[in-house]
């Protein structure tokens, strides 16, 4: 099998220059142990008190300016936006991009996690 079409790292624009990944807080859906993969659910408190503290380590590193990019969710863009405030960053170029969603887990989303199979799709997926 040919991999030629399939994009090295050098075609994706968000590869272009060093980033950081970071995953979204503590969500009410984390917290109750719901499948919410495009829900657009909230942070907790604790999850917004986890993006303050990932935003307060990461000025550690010293890390220069640069635009914010995120999911549509919600619960994305407010972390991004709490870790950019701990940064210093005042977020005028938040660069939202819908390909960085999680998946939609189709009949599941909603459910109880202890629902979700690990060896298997929903059949409606």
């Amino acid at each position: 099998m040919s991999n030629r079409h399939a994009p090295v790292v050098a075609d994706i624009a968000l590869f272009a220059a060093p980033f950081i990944y970071l995953r979204h807080g503590e969500t009410t859906s984390n917290r109750d142990e719901i499948i919410a993969g495009s829900l657009d659910v909230e942070l907790t408190d604790q999850g917004r008190a986890q993006a303050a503290e990932a935003g307060r380590r990461l000025a550690t590193l010293g890390l220069s300016t640069g635009p914010v990019v995120t999911s549509s969710r919600r619960r994305a863009r407010d972390t991004a936006m709490i870790v950019a405030g701990a940064l210093g960053h005042i977020v005028t170029d938040l660069i939202v991009l819908p390909d960085l969603d999680e998946r939609n887990w189709g009949a599941l989303e909603g459910r109880p996690r202890r629902e979700r199979r690990p060896d298997a799709l929903p059949a409606d997926l």
